[in-house]
């Protein structure tokens, strides 16, 4: 049984940062903000972790409380019939939520594990006098099998799942992936070659 507390900085991205424009299309354009600030992250989390002779399982409830939160900010262009995006430091964001982690050898030669994430996001902010406050629920799921065949070959798909969810300028929709990849022992176990294909 563990009790923890973490203080966590994100720094922004290098492209979240640089000012000038690109576009996906004629109408639709993205730009960074160079004064964008950190996010701080107060996290903490209660959990447990058992342990069988091929299997283990871990549970937490967590509290998150977050500052300067960044949130990628549409508004209409200049131009009519454009946006412009940009990431701003909106105010705070509480999330609350419970964690199941889990991993599985039913046989030699394969082995599972996977996540499971429930929780609730409330975020609360202001930007040019408007509000942009949200509160959902939603969820996020991952399980990873891999498979050796041969005696130095591995084989690994991935499925990620990302539950609807809203957001402070609307809902964002479900949005699911698999991934493949496969790796081998080259040289006498001195290299690795690997493959992976995203989102098949």
């Amino acid at each position: 049984i563990k009790l923890s507390y973490s203080r966590r900085v994100n720094r922004p991205r290098f492209w979240y940062l640089n000012p000038f424009f690109t576009f996906s299309d004629s109408r639709n354009y993205f730009g960074g903000n160079p004064n964008l600030n950190p996010e701080y992250t107060d996290a903490t989390e209660i959990g447990h972790i058992k342990y069988w002779d091929n299997a283990s399982l871990s549970s937490a409830i967590f509290y998150r409380y977050t500052t300067g939160v960044i949130e990628r900010i549409t508004l209409p262009g200049d131009i009519e019939g454009t946006t412009i995006t940009k990431p701003e430091n909106l105010s705070t964001r509480n999330d609350y939520g419970l964690e199941f982690v889990f991993s599985y050898t039913p046989i030699k030669w394969l082995k599972l594990n996977g996540d499971f994430n429930f929780f609730r996001s409330i975020t609360e902010g202001q930007y040019l006098e408007r509000n942009y406050d949200s509160d959902t629920y939603t969820w996020t799921s991952r399980l990873t099998s891999r498979f050796t065949i041969l005696k130095s070959t591995d084989i690994q798909l991935r499925a990620n799942y990302r539950a609807p969810r809203n957001t402070t300028q609307g809902k964002r929709k479900a949005m699911y992936m698999l991934d493949l990849g496969a790796s081998r022992d080259i040289f006498k176990n001195k290299g690795t070659l690997t493959l992976s294909i995203r989102d098949v």
